[in-house]
Formats: C-alpha cells, structure tokens, sequence
C-alpha cells in the first residue's frame, strides 16, 4: 500500500495527474483511513482544475484530521480558483493558526489578502514568511506587488532587486520572470496610473 500511494505522488510530481489519481483512488480501497492518499488526491484534482472535486478530498482530510495545516491551505487555493475568496481566506487563516512558522502557508495567506485588497495584513504575512525562509522568489515578488499598489515604489524596487539577487543566486531566472512579469502586468491593469501604465 505504501508503494502504491508513494508511486502516486511520485507520478503527481511528474505532472502525471490522471495515473497518479488512480494510485490514490487504489490506496484508498486498500486503506479508506488513509489522509495522506485523500490529500494528494485533492492536489492532483485541484492541478487539473476540479477544485470542485479536490475540495471533497481535503474535506475528507479535516474529518480526519482537523489540525491538518496543509488540507486547509489547499482547501483555501482551491475555493480561490473557484472565486470564493472570503471563504477561501478562512481556511488560509486557520491554517496559518495551525502552522504559524510554514512560510509557504503565510505566502500564501498573504496572497489571499491582497487579491481581498488587504494590503496591510497582505505585507505582515509576506514580511513573517519571508523572516522564516528568506529565500523564497515567489513570495518576494508577491510582497514587491503590494508595495506597487499601495504607491510605494523604492520599497517596491527594493523587494524586485532582492528577488533578481535571489534569482541569481539559485539560477532560477524563469522564477523570478514567471513572478515579476506577471506581478507587473496585474499591477498596471488595475492601476495604470502606475509609472509604465497607460
């Protein structure tokens, strides 16, 4: 059984969703008490976009385990995906109170609030994760966004640079790209007052 569920995720990490679903959906005949085969079987549905489906299975995760930090996390991206951001950010806040030093839960707690225009509480979760674990692109970027928004351009400028030495750094440069670029393009279509806006 341990093979099965470890080859499905193996398979998940390889992109391979719908093999790595039929692993789980095996795991869970075999061992119906297993969380672990209902949570990554949420990741792969929700990495298709079932989120409608993916949601069922990190449900069936709390019922299991209510302190499980990760199936509330990815119960708020996947509510997120599908628009329901005030709910989405419950589930983000309650995994924060179950895992307050896991910087990839504070980033993406912090996301959540700026996509709710929250800024503020937007920059405190950003600056905690990245107190935790500096080297996180993506996080960097994210935090870069909110200053651009809230018209706080050096301190955005400063935040981009610390992600390019970061990208430096690791040699991720499509990272930093992937991030940055988009980052920009969001934050001048909702404000094109910003310099490089229409």
């Amino acid at each position: 059984m341990d093979a099965l569920f470890n080859w499905g995720v193996s398979l998940g990490s390889l992109e391979r969703h719908e093999e790595a679903i039929e692993k789980f959906q095996k795991t869970i005949e075999l061992d119906p008490q297993s969380a672990d085969a209902y949570f990554y079987w949420g990741v792969s549905l929700g990495s298709l976009g079932s989120h409608e489906e993916a949601i069922e299975k990190y449900r069936k995760v709390i019922e299991m385990n209510a302190n499980d930090p990760g199936a509330y996390n990815n119960l708020g991206w996947s509510l997120r995906k599908l628009g329901l951001q005030q709910e989405a950010l419950e589930k983000y806040q309650k995994a924060v109170k179950l895992a307050s030093q896991d910087a990839n839960i504070l980033g993406d707690s912090g996301w959540q609030y700026y996509l709710l225009n929250d800024y503020e509480q937007s920059i405190e979760c950003s600056r905690i994760a990245l107190a935790i674990k500096p080297d996180e692109i993506w996080i960097q970027c994210n935090l870069a966004l909110v200053f651009l928004h809230r018209g706080r351009l050096d301190e955005a400028g400063q935040e981009y640079k610390k992600a390019i030495e970061l990208t430096t750094k690791s040699n991720d440069t499509l990272e930093f790209e992937r991030n940055a670029m988009g980052d920009l393009e969001d934050a001048l279509e909702q404000n094109p007052k910003l310099p490089g806006g229409n």
